[in-house]
């Protein structure tokens, strides 16, 4: 199964590599949301070979029933999008869009469905010292320009 996917990573995305994001390229806009440039965000989607190589993840399991619970980051290179919209190295994400990612088929249909979205929402777990905290980020689709103007607007109130 896993040989299919990375075969449809290659022939719908291509091997290219991935340029760094920039610091305009993405705003933060308050603690756990953001403003991703469109243009830069396709770039990235529509890659994921190139993703891939920047990111790496690990299957998280409940320990009893085996039941796939979400996805940890174990890798992610300073500089891609994944670190400039704020995840770190051990987070798990197991909600996109209100959609459980509890299997390869649910990431790859929320993949999908990232394509064609300009705001989703990405469930995770950080740990903080010892403990455990369920978090979310809101992401927004748009523009430099209009990134630049959000920031300006939320800074004056």
């Amino acid at each position: 199964m896993k040989k299919i996917y990375i075969l449809l990573a290659l022939v719908v995305g291509g091997c290219a590599h991935l340029p760094p994001v920039q610091a305009a390229d993405v705003s933060k806009i308050s603690k756990n949301s953001y403003i991703i440039d469109n243009g830069v965000f396709q770039h990235h989607v529509k890659n994921p070979v190139g993703l891939a190589k920047v990111v790496k993840v690990a299957t998280v399991r409940d320990k009893k029933t085996k039941k796939v619970l979400g996805y940890r980051f174990k890798k992610i290179e300073k500089g891609s999008i994944i670190d400039a919209i704020g995840f770190k190295v051990g987070d798990m994400m197991y909600e996109v869009n209100g959609k459980k990612l509890n299997s390869m088929e649910s990431v790859w249909k929320a993949y999908e469905e990232l394509k064609t979205k300009t705001k989703f929402t990405v469930k995770f777990i950080r740990k903080i010292g010892k403990k455990k905290r369920r978090m979310a980020s809101k992401f927004s689709l748009g523009t430099k320009v209009a990134t630049a103007k959000k920031v300006t607007v939320n800074k004056k109130q």
